[in-house]
């Protein structure tokens, strides 16, 4: 996404720490991106990672709704 070089490098730092301080602490944080809120189906906190990371709500929710109305079979 970022177009590789220096900001590539950094993002990855970003996201790699957020996963450790994920697997460590159940937080996946990590300086220079927002707090990442725990993910509810009501809000669907979800990150975005980029150059510059955000939070978005239920930014998939079309998708979601679309996948939930195929029938469930078992197998």
């Amino acid at each position: 996404m970022t177009g590789g070089g220096e900001a590539a490098r950094e993002l990855g730092e970003k996201m790699s720490i957020a996963w450790v301080n994920f697997a460590k602490t159940g937080t996946p944080e990590a300086e220079g991106l927002p707090v990442w809120e725990a993910y509810t189906v009501e809000q669907g906190a979800t990150m975005i990672f980029d150059t510059t990371s955000e939070i978005r709500y239920n930014h998939d929710k079309e998708l979601l709704e679309v996948v939930r109305s195929f029938p469930v079979r078992g197998f």
